[in-house]
């Protein structure tokens, strides 16, 4: 009967040790041995944002262990997105957005395990279009540049590029062109810039005016006529230049002695009087409501 007790608190003894190691709690009642449920995790829960941005680092963590001193426990994290990582805290970012199943798998002493879950939200930001335009009023013919590489995306996403020009031809796809445009007119530009978000591509449009403007015409007559004196007054009358939009002109006058301008001015004709005889190059130069110009010079003698 003695060895018998002797065997029973053995083995009471050697399984309480065995059971204490793996973190298991044991209660001992008479001669009735009972081991609890085994443990890792202590709360359901995983310490993280429950929504975040596309490749911005997001910190996971447990929010506790049962053990007081853990350091024989293995934690493996499955962050939904293909990729694994070893570590109770981690540091773990996301390429694309969704909604992610985070798990997080600890394994204990004798392969005791406990596994928990966490949705997470990963939000993809719109981008931002916006461009430039190299003359945003032009002539029919003229080459124009259209630039969008102020355009950018929050996630530093690659960026796609769609053009409208509002001209009948085909959209573009560059992030900068160059373009001409053979009638006159006002056209809407419009850019739209696309994200390469694969679950939730974003995209913004953006619309600026271009205005081709066909140039007015500069011409002018000269009073009196062939007959110039150093000393006379000369009549310059601008009369026939013109616009083909139908734009009030404004004059500008070089008269061609040392710097003698005149304009701009609405005013005509105007007169000029030069002191000293000599060959003179009269210009005028013409500019309608959009400020697109256009000049004619004529060569006049001035006698004694």
């Amino acid at each position: 009967m003695q060895k018998k007790n002797i065997f029973l608190i053995i083995f009471i003894f050697s399984s309480l040790f065995f059971f204490t190691k793996s973190c298991s709690i044991i209660s001992l009642s008479d001669v009735n041995l009972t081991v609890s449920t085994p443990v890792i995790i202590k709360s359901n829960q995983i310490d993280a944002p429950v929504s975040a941005d596309k490749k911005t680092d997001i910190i996971l963590n447990p929010v506790d262990s049962i053990c007081n001193d853990d350091k024989n426990t293995k934690y493996i994290w499955s962050f939904g997105d293909g990729k694994k990582e070893e570590g109770k805290k981690v540091i773990h970012s996301y390429s694309q957005s969704g909604i992610y199943k985070i798990k997080l798998k600890g394994t204990g002493d004798y392969n005791i395990q406990d596994e928990i879950t966490h949705f997470i939200t990963i939000n993809n930001n719109s981008p931002v279009a916006d461009f430039s335009i190299s003359k945003e009023v032009s002539i029919p013919g003229s080459p124009v540049t259209f630039d969008a590489r102020a355009s950018f995306d929050p996630d530093g996403d690659e960026l796609f590029y769609e053009w409208d020009f509002n001209d009948g031809r085909e959209s573009d796809y560059r992030e900068l062109i160059t373009r001409s445009f053979n009638g006159p007119g006002k056209y809407l530009v419009t850019l739209t810039v696309i994200d390469s978000d694969v679950n939730n591509p974003c995209a913004d449009t953006i619309l600026k005016e271009l205005i081709i403007d066909t140039p007015p015409e500069a011409d002018f007559k000269i009073y009196p006529f062939l007959d110039y004196s150093a000393g006379d007054q000369i009549t310059f009358d601008a009369a026939l230049s013109f616009d083909p939009e139908g734009d009030n002109l404004k004059y500008y006058w070089d008269f061609g002695d040392s710097g003698q301008t005149f304009g701009p001015t609405t005013l005509n004709p105007v007169t000029h009087t030069y002191m000293e005889s000599g060959i003179y190059i009269v210009n005028l130069t013409v500019s309608d409501y959009y400020g697109i110009t256009h000049s004619k010079k004529v060569e006049i003698f001035v006698k004694n």
